[in-house]
């Protein structure tokens, strides 16, 4: 079910802007927590990702440290073309090429991600590099509206059947991008029953 929210909240970069959700973001449970989780063997990287301008631009930065560590060539790490989309960051993305079946930033060996084992250890913020698409899994959000990241509509991961929402394991993630004014209010539509058959009306959190 699709909720229309009070008014559209704008990412960071002010570029996109989210307007309704999908309210399954609050009744697909799930394990969370997946930096520290060892159930699924990092199953949600295996088709790689999409890496937004901004993050690609950042990334080139650190191009040659990352490369020492990841022992991949540069040339290797992203499809030939960029794809325009306004609704990522720099209004473009390319997605990355596979290494071993895997996203070619995931570390197989540590089972981490290259980009935010390098943010770590220079000390900078995460965001900077790594895809606004990875930080908000196992949300996505795609013509305005936030909802469940396609691998979980399509039952593709093991760590589903937890105890978490999709939303509030993600929860900082959607504050940092598109602000505390949205998480607000996403917070009093999760108290609702979505699941109830007597489903509210999409303006009813409203009155």
């Amino acid at each position: 079910m699709l909720v229309l929210l009070d008014k559209k909240y704008y990412h960071l970069y002010n570029e996109m802007a989210i307007s309704q959700i999908d309210t399954r973001i609050f009744t697909i449970k799930y394990n969370g927590f997946c930096m520290s989780c060892n159930l699924c063997t990092d199953n949600c990287c295996k088709y790689g990702t999409k890496v937004d301008n901004i993050s690609f631009k950042n990334i080139m930065k650190n191009a040659k440290l990352l490369e020492s560590v990841m022992k991949i060539p540069q040339k290797d790490w992203f499809a030939n073309e960029f794809i325009a989309d306004e609704h990522y960051p720099g209004s473009k993305y390319v997605r990355t090429n596979l290494n071993e079946q895997s996203c070619v930033f995931f570390n197989k060996k540590k089972e981490n991600c290259y980009i935010h084992e390098l943010c770590f250890n220079l000390q900078i913020d995460y965001h900077e590099l790594k895809p606004v698409v990875c930080c908000l899994f196992p949300l996505e959000f795609s013509h305005e509206t936030l909802k469940p990241a396609i691998e979980f509509e399509d039952d593709d991961v093991r760590c589903i059947g937890g105890t978490l929402s999709l939303y509030d394991g993600v929860k900082d993630e959607v504050a940092y991008y598109f602000g505390t004014e949205l998480v607000e209010e996403l917070n009093s539509l999760s108290k609702y029953d979505f699941d109830d058959t007597k489903i509210i009306s999409i303006y009813s959190h409203k009155n």
